[in-house]
């Protein structure tokens, strides 16, 4: 997924002020940035989701 991301970024010429990288929210730190997510759709995700 995050390759599409990538491919998607050069796409829209944005890909040298993106970062991608896929880690669990609890290893982020408050200045990391955002965490922007999209689950599929049609799909309801629960606690055996969580990787």
């Amino acid at each position: 997924m995050i390759k599409i991301a990538q491919a998607n970024a050069v796409d829209a010429g944005v890909d040298d002020i993106v970062h991608f990288e896929k880690k669990s929210l609890s290893e982020t730190k408050e200045w990391d940035g955002y965490v922007i997510t999209n689950p599929p759709y049609g799909k309801r995700m629960d606690s055996d989701d969580l990787e």
